[in-house]
Formats: structure tokens, sequence, C-alpha cells
């Protein structure tokens, strides 16, 4: 299990994260259960079936098969779900999970939390192996605040208004932006606003940015830069298979300065200028939380991606005007990418 606590913040908001990958050497389902003793019985469950490649929680009313059920549909607010087996064997589910839900047990951020663990057949029926084990957050390492140290986050030491500010989305992908307010104007209203956007990604392949409501791929727009044959363009993910990926019309295709290009040393770079508020397109804000998803292929010709990454940014984190809590979502980004960056 790799794991990332992202903490309420302000801590009374309810809004705290647990980003969750558990992987094994398995072939068929796997599961991971919240309890408030060592046992099945009364537990919730997170569990990824390869029958339909789904991530869902489920109630572990009894010992019985028939009596681990999904929980109704309003209860099914994982995020960044997915479940995959690679060809070497290893069975891994992603999911991000709030910490606390009505009606639900709820994850500790300090005090002991007891798990479950289980793997199964490829259907859903009794499980072939499973432990449970306790863990309490608070005594990991701890990260000490820009208070405590002292000093400044690099990130936030930078104007985003006047310079690029940098969020490296994996060890082989940079994303760079800065924002652009007119003079008539405010970080606020952001009349006008567009962002400035550059991928920097350690390779040859089709690149992209996508731009999402709820931080899954579909229903998000995206950005996809192609270098074979150098075109930047908008698309609608309407479903994870390429054939769902469509281009949206000419009326749309509103970028501006977009250019894409494979350095010399062997760098894709994507660059672009996009309208932060656009009429029928999902609106990137400047005072609250966006999520982006970053992906890249194997070669140049747009085809299913070999990585994807998803965070959660406030672009007003780095703003140097009007901005009430500054490093919120530095460390909400940060919390969630040192999860995703493996």
């Amino acid at each position: 299990l790799h794991y990332a606590i992202v903490p309420s913040n302000p801590p009374e908001s309810r809004n705290g994260v647990l980003c969750g990958r558990l992987e094994a050497k398995h072939d068929g389902y796997i599961g991971i259960a919240f309890s408030r003793t060592t046992s099945m019985l009364g537990a919730e469950a997170i569990i990824g079936l390869p029958s339909d490649d789904s991530v869902l929680k489920y109630n572990m009313n009894d010992y019985n098969d028939g009596d681990v059920v999904p929980m109704r549909e309003d209860r099914q607010t994982l995020r960044d779900t997915s479940f995959d087996m690679n060809e070497d064997g290893m069975t891994i589910m992603e999911f991000t999970k709030l910490l606390a839900e009505d009606w639900q047990i709820p994850i500790l951020e300090e005090g002991e939390n007891i798990f479950l663990y289980a793997a199964g057949g490829y259907e859903l029926g009794a499980h072939s192996a499973h432990l449970s084990f306790t863990k309490d957050f608070a005594e990991d390492i701890h990260v000490p605040s820009v208070e405590e140290e002292g000093g400044e986050l690099e990130l936030l030491a930078k104007d985003c208004t006047k310079e690029l500010c940098d969020l490296e989305l994996d060890s082989d992908y940079l994303l760079r932006y800065k924002l652009n307010i007119p003079e008539d104007s405010s970080a606020v209203e952001c009349t006008g606003c567009t962002i400035s956007m550059e991928l920097i990604y350690e390779g040859e392949a089709w690149i992209s940015i996508a731009f999402s409501n709820d931080g899954k791929m579909v229903g998000s727009e995206a950005v996809i830069g192609t270098p074979v044959d150098g075109n930047v363009l908008k698309y609608i993910m309407e479903s994870k298979v390429m054939s769902g990926v469509e281009r949206m019309p000419e009326s749309q295709q509103t970028l501006m300065d977009a250019s894409i290009e494979v350095t010399d040393d062997g760098q894709t770079i994507m660059k672009f200028t996009k309208l932060m508020r656009e009429p029928g397109e999902i609106e990137i804000l400047t005072g609250d939380d966006n999520y982006f998803l970053g992906a890249y292929g194997i070669d140049e010709v747009l085809a299913t991606h070999i990585k994807r990454h998803s965070v959660v940014l406030n672009l007003a984190s780095g703003v140097s005007e009007e901005v009430a809590t500054p490093y919120k979502a530095a460390w909400l980004a940060h919390g969630i990418m040192a999860f995703l960056s493996w």
C-alpha cells in the first residue's frame, strides 16, 4: 500500500483525502477495507475487480459472498480510480477517498485506524489471502510547515503572474504555467484572463494536459500536442478509449501561440495560451481548486497513454495579491503528487 494523506484545510472542513495505490503480485481482485474492529463483519471496503475494471465502495454485511454489496450510488464518491493488471503479474488499484463521509467509517488523520486487506479470484468471491493491520498517520515523518522553518516555499516565492511557475507531474514530465491578467481586471474577477502553459517531456511522444471538474479523464477537456504533424488542438474526452477522444469543432479551437517540437536533446515541448473562461467549456479558476490531468504516449502519434497524472492546484497560490490562504493549494498539490509521482 502506497499512500498520501492530504489533511483537511481548515481542520473542520472535512475535505481531507487519502490517496491510495494498492499493489499485489496477484491475478484477481484486490481490496482494502476500513473497520472499527479487526473483523470483516461491518467493515467498509474499496474493491477493484478485473472482470470489469471497476473500483467501488462496498458494505461488508456478512462473511458470505452475497453479503458483500456495493454501496448505493450517492456514496460512490471515490475519485481518480483505476484498476490494472500488467504483464509483470502485478495488479494495481488506485483511488482517492475523502477521510470523513456521512454514515461511513472515518479515516483518522491522528489516531489508530484499522485496515483489512484481501485478494481473490477474477470475480468477487471468497478471498485467497487476507490480513489486518493498524495505522496512525500522525506517526509518519513530519514535514515542517513554512512557519516552523522560518522560510518560504520555492513554489510560492514566485509570482505566477510575472514568471512561469513549475509543477513536476513526474520525473519526466514538467508543467510550467503563467497567469495573464489584463490591466483592467484582477485575480478575483479575472475578466479576459488567459493562462500560458509549457509542458516538457523527457522523450519523444504526444503529450497533453486536460482540465476536469472531478479529476477523472471521462468528461474532461484536453489540449493535446502531436509532434508527427505539429498540431496542438483541443479535445473532448468522452470515454477512455481512443474513439471517445474527439477533436473540438473549429469554432472552439481558440488556443493562441500554440506549438510543439522535439528538440535535439530529445525533449518534447508543447506551448500554448488559453482563455481561462470560454463558453460551454470547463473554466480554469484562479481562486478555487482546479483538476489538471497530464498524460503522454509512447510515440509521436496519438494513441493510448502510457502514463497519466492528476493534480489539484489552486492557481491563486502563485498570485501575489488577494490570496487569503496561500499555502493550502501548495500543500494540497504537493501532497497528492507525492503519491501520484510513483
